[in-house]
């Protein structure tokens, strides 16, 4: 018998070898990606977040967790997008498209609804968690450049 792969179709997808700007799968991962921001702008800031802490029974959260939370937020819409459109030169299968938005709805969505749980203010270990976020997306760049 013939394997798959000698009668002319293999099933593993070569992403890297294959140079593609995926313009219309980019716009669809940037569009879900600006919503998704507009979701954790509308629970930290706006009246979705008010209502599900009450829902939850949870105090309000401090300003200043939420302007932290939104800010790293924006850090990381800012990499991704142009890490996606400078430097990814690969083909991005149309699954893709949707799914790395999902990924990233954990970040922008579960770290807003997680700020809500908690009225304190930033302490120590919160700015240490800043400077290691500032620390990591620096690596993290470095990286990709």
């Amino acid at each position: 018998m013939a394997s798959c792969a000698s009668r002319g179709y293999d099933h593993r997808v070569d992403l890297y070898g294959t140079h593609d700007r995926s313009i219309p799968q980019k716009v669809i991962i940037i569009l879900l990606e600006l919503g998704l921001i507009y979701v954790s702008w509308r629970l930290l800031f706006g009246d979705w977040g008010v209502g599900f802490a009450r829902w939850m029974d949870w105090p309000a959260a401090a300003s200043d967790r939420r302007t932290a939370v939104f800010a790293c937020n924006l850090v990381v819409l800012v990499r991704m997008t142009f890490m996606m459109v400078v430097l990814l030169q690969r083909r991005i299968p149309f699954d893709e498209a949707f799914t790395v938005p999902f990924a990233f709805a954990i970040y922008y969505v579960g770290f807003a609804l997680l700020t809500l749980r908690t009225s304190a203010p930033l302490g120590p270990a919160g700015f240490v968690g800043i400077g290691l976020f500032v620390v990591g997306s620096l690596v993290n760049s470095g990286a990709e450049l």
